[in-house]
């Protein structure tokens, strides 16, 4: 059985996918191989701050690649993201 965030995220790239438009917003658009690579660092930023597999994480990010960042990120780690007010 494979985790979320593989099948959400890295399938992707793996199957050879990554250079195709995961996500876009008014800032641009995020590759999956980006969107990979962006998420990773900042899932090693949290888990460096005590972020572990279960916790809940309270994203208060406003639509767009940054949230969808941060959501992948949280979910790479195994903790739960949740809406402001929800954590």
């Amino acid at each position: 059985m494979t985790s979320l965030g593989f099948e959400i995220l890295d399938r992707h790239v793996v199957e050879g996918r990554g250079d195709d438009v995961a996500c876009s917003d008014e800032t641009g658009s995020l590759t999956y191989s980006k969107l990979l690579e962006r998420a990773a660092e900042l899932a090693g930023g949290l888990y460096i701050l005590g972020v572990r597999g279960g916790d809940h994480v309270e994203i208060d990010l406003p639509d767009g690649n940054l949230q969808v960042t941060a959501v992948c990120a949280v979910i790479r780690l195994g903790a739960i993201p949740a809406a402001q007010g929800e954590a």
